[in-house]
C-alpha cells in the first residue's frame, strides 16, 4: 500500500469544518457508493473506507488532515489521489 497525507488549512474553526465535511462526505458517499464503502464519524475524526483505499480525516481548528493508505490500483498514481482529495477538501472548505 501507498501512503498519501495531505492538509489543508482553513478559516472555520473545527465544528464549522467538521459539519461541513459531514455533509460533503454523506453526499459523496451516497452518490459513489461503489467508490465509498462506509464513513464513520467519532467528534472530528472520520474513518473512511473504500473501492481501494482506506484512511482518515482529522479536523483541526485551522486544518484538515488526510492521511489515506492506497491499495491497487490507486497507489499505481499516488500524485492525483493527492490532488483529488486536496481539491476536494479545498472545495468544501472554501
Amino acid at each position: 500500500m501507498t501512503n498519501v497525507q495531505v492538509s489543508v488549512e482553513h478559516e472555520l474553526g473545527a465544528a464549522q469544518a467538521t459539519e461541513r465535511l459531514r455533509k460533503a462526505a454523506d453526499e459523496l458517499r451516497k452518490k459513489n457508493s461503489s467508490l465509498v464503502k462506509s464513513l464513520e464519524w467519532s467528534g472530528n475524526k472520520a474513518r473512511v473506507t473504500g473501492s481501494g483505499f482506506e484512511g482518515t480525516l482529522t479536523v483541526g481548528e485551522k486544518t484538515v488532515a488526510a492521511d489515506v493508505e492506497l491499495g491497487f490500483p490507486a497507489n499505481m498514481m499516488p500524485l492525483k489521489a493527492r490532488q483529488e482529495v486536496e481539491a476536494w477538501l479545498r472545495g468544501v472548505l472554501a
